[in-house]
């Protein structure tokens, strides 16, 4: 399911058919396909599947290599769009043509992969195994296990019991020593889904089977896989059918909507089990609070099942799920739950990367829209889930701190039962007063921390964690004669690389920095940008590799501070210069720079919302045109959301407060945008 998948030598591709092809000429001297017909290994209709896929595949290679004009069986991003045009295809309301090429291509390998599969099973069973040592052990009056694999009695079972259908993936679950289902099963399976009407959906049995699968103890995401594999998961819930294969045109989703689906179960399972407990201990620890774990699958398995249908597929999808856990015996607490649950599975996501979740009334009103602790530690866990199922490069030590942040503060909301927002004030006074506490075991003085403290702005306080306010003061009294101090290092808890800056105030401080991280290779996650009333600035950022991976050797973060250091002194503004191209796969992308400002009255700012195709050195430039207007920056969260660039900046004027010259915002927009255009134009 590669976003750019090889026709070839990916999985369902023209080596399966390969593979299936050699074994067919060596072992049975058959020369053709269709023979395997003769000889009962294929029926005519899977023949037909097999052929047509093959075909399919041929047609994709040639027209693909006849558009490179060489060997070529990678479908790059580069050739897509072109492909789905030769192809016919053309985009429609809720889908773009290159998205229902790539999804006919992906049903087409999976179905080539379910049949290699059954193949592959069928000579392994007639080639390899000892017909003349068959263990068979009886399960039930339908089921018996063939050598460890789970195989029906007799053809008609399916027929004359179509809840077995169901029932064979709870054996294979359950059953002891089962090592999967023989390629015969398998077959009646595809053959008998038919039997999967709206009278099996609604059959009370058959939905408590259903609910016992998505409860058992072990194997539930195997099952997943092989009912979906086997074609069972888009039969009984319908709307499943339309995800299958769906692809969406972007680098933030890696997978298929129904592989995404089964991934977010499977990461959700492994929260629930202590042998993977060191992976995620606090999603292990939230995990053992849940009610009725079995709800948290059924919202995943609904969480994106309505995507390219057209409308917000959150709501449909919230439906879809309301719908079915009525139908599956679930009470009205665990319906409102499951619905909730799918209709705001962003919501945590998008307000602690998105949000200033340090201001409490962010956080009251997060709290209020989540409701209970129950539904917090739902909602938690199927926010690391969903975020990790996406795209593995997705998530970071910093996500991982941000969600734990938001779900602490929130959770202290939820506990004290507050019907308003805490007072601001007060709470900067506490935190104030737990990081004076914090530095207490440091070398100085309460007069020399207060001759640094005492120009600090109350937000300050709020922004930061008490262990970090003590590096910072540290920091700056530990070299009271150097005019900048540059300190990075990696956070003791948090694993985030972070690096501090005090120095003298000048416009491009922000640009400056930017600059560097951009030339050494560096991205920003996160800043937060003070300026003292004795004109200094105090500013943090939370950095990566390119690699997405936290900076933890001593000697590169020793090499950052040094080389931040070397360029703060100059005085000279460089002019920016992007020495790097964007990324091969990043160039086949094209998505229109918007500009949105906001207001933010109870801070006294401006926010400002800028997505834009992301591209090297994009920070240092949006910020470079930010200090050319004179306009401050107090706050930043960066976000790139695979070729998209999402960052938002907390503006004020010179005089530090909320910027109203509409004119002054109107002219920042049409710079930024026309500035980023053209460096697009020529990426």
């Amino acid at each position: 399911y590669n976003l750019e998948p090889n026709i070839k030598e990916g999985p369902g591709g023209l080596r399966d058919i390969h593979i299936i092809g050699w074994v067919v000429r060596r072992h049975f001297g058959a020369s053709s396909f269709h023979e395997l017909v003769e000889q009962g290994f294929l029926t005519e209709n899977e023949f037909q599947i097999l052929l047509n896929g093959e075909i399919h595949l041929l047609k994709v290679r040639f027209a693909l290599h006849k558009l490179v004009g060489r060997r070529e069986d990678r479908l790059l991003f580069d050739y897509q769009n072109q492909l789905a045009t030769e192809f016919g295809y053309q985009s429609g309301e809720n889908n773009l043509a290159i998205e229902k090429f790539m999804q006919e291509y992906y049903r087409t390998i999976m179905e080539l992969q379910r049949l290699n599969e059954m193949l592959l099973q069928m000579f392994r069973e007639d080639i390899l195994m000892d017909k003349n040592k068959q263990e068979i052990i009886l399960i039930n009056e339908r089921f018996q296990l063939r050598n460890h694999y789970l195989e029906l009695r007799s053809g008609d079972v399916f027929r004359k019991t179509p809840s077995a259908l169901l029932e064979l993936f709870l054996l294979v679950s359950t059953v002891e020593g089962c090592a999967g289902v023989t390629a015969t099963t398998i077959r009646s399976v595809r053959q008998h889904l038919y039997l999967v009407d709206d009278d099996f959906r609604r059959n009370p049995d058959i939905n408590r089977m259903f609910v016992e699968l998505m409860s058992a103890p072990n194997g539930v995401t195997h099952q997943m896989r092989r009912m979906n594999s086997y074609g069972f998961l888009a039969a009984y819930i319908p709307a499943f059918a339309q995800i299958v294969g769906r692809m969406q045109y972007d680098l933030f989703h890696a997978y298929t909507v129904d592989e995404h689906i089964i991934f977010v179960i499977r990461n959700l399972r492994r929260f629930a089990l202590d042998l993977h407990a060191d992976e995620f201990p606090f999603c292990n620890e939230v995990f053992t609070r849940l009610e009725k774990p079995c709800l948290l699958y059924i919202a995943a398995l609904f969480h994106d099942i309505a995507k390219g249908r057209g409308g917000d597929h959150s709501v449909l999808g919230a439906e879809d799920a309301r719908v079915f856990c009525e139908q599956h015996g679930f009470n009205e607490w665990e319906t409102n739950l499951v619905s909730k649950l799918v209709l705001h599975h962003l919501y945590m996501s998008v307000t602690a990367q998105r949000k200033d979740i340090s201001d409490p009334d962010v956080v009251h009103e997060f709290a209020r829209g989540v409701g209970d602790i129950s539904t917090l530690n739902y909602l938690y866990l199927m926010t690391v889930a969903d975020i990790r199922g996406t795209n593995p490069k997705l998530w970071n030590n910093w996500k991982d701190s941000l969600l734990k942040q938001l779900f602490h503060s929130t959770e202290r909301y939820l506990r004290a039962g507050m019907q308003e927002s805490e007072d601001v004030d007060k709470v900067i006074e506490d935190k104030r007063h737990e990081a004076f506490k914090a530095m207490e075991s440091l070398p100085f003085d309460r007069q020399q921390v207060e001759s640094i403290c005492g120009h600090l702005p109350g937000d300050y306080f709020l922004r930061h964690h008490p262990l970090e306010i003590k590096w910072h003061m540290n920091s700056i009294l530990s070299n009271p004669d150097a005019p900048i101090v540059v300190n990075a290092r990696l956070g003791q808890k948090t694993r985030n690389s972070k690096v501090f800056v005090y120095c003298p105030e000048t416009p491009y401080i922000f640009y400056k920095v930017t600059a560097a991280m951009g030339e050494m290779g560096l991205s920003i996650l996160n800043a937060e940008i003070f300026t003292t009333d004795d004109n200094r600035v105090m500013d943090t950022f939370i950095i990566q590799s390119n690699n997405n991976e936290p900076i933890t050797d001593p000697a590169e973060l020793k090499y950052i501070e040094e080389h931040l250091r070397e360029l703060l002194e100059k005085e000279e503004i460089p002019a920016p210069i992007i020495t790097m191209r964007s990324p091969r796969h990043m160039r086949a992308f094209d998505h229109p720079t918007t500009v949105r400002f906001d207001p933010d009255p109870d801070n006294n700012r401006t926010v400002m919302d800028i997505t834009a195709i992301d591209m090297p050195g994009l920070l240092a430039q949006i910020s470079h045109i930010i200090a050319d207007m004179g306009i401050s920056i107090s706050h930043a969260k960066i976000a790139t959301l695979g070729e998209k660039a999402e960052d938002i900046f907390y503006l004020t004027n010179s005089d530090g407060n909320a910027i109203e010259d509409t004119a002054l915002l109107d002219q920042l927009r049409e710079e930024l945008q026309q500035s980023i255009d053209q460096r697009k134009a020529g990426r």
